[in-house]
């Protein structure tokens, strides 16, 4: 029974400060809610923002064959993702 007060008593400070978290749990906590943001945006999302489906979208339609290749949204989403990194970035520098 000691054995076992003694084990809570020890990692309470790990659970209890993130701060003194294993930094890939957090990168990979942190990874996770990005990812799940995301997929709430893309699912909830589609009616605002036509993602996929915007002018200068390539979209090839035959009897029984489609192609999408999504130039334009490709595009925006790699200038978007570039400018929260270089926020990122810049916020997190040391002073």
């Amino acid at each position: 029974m000691s054995s076992i007060k003694n084990l809570h008593l020890t990692h309470a400070p790990l659970i209890l400060n993130p701060l003194k978290m294993n930094p890939v749990a957090k990168i990979l906590i942190i990874a996770g809610l990005i990812l799940i943001i995301a997929g709430l945006i893309y699912q909830f999302g589609g009616k605002f923002l036509p993602l996929g489906r915007l002018p200068g979208d390539i979209v090839v339609e035959r009897e029984n064959f489609r192609f999408y290749f999504p130039i334009v949204t490709s595009i925006i989403l790699s200038i978007l993702l570039s400018l929260l990194l270089f926020l990122f970035r810049f916020f997190s520098k040391p002073r």
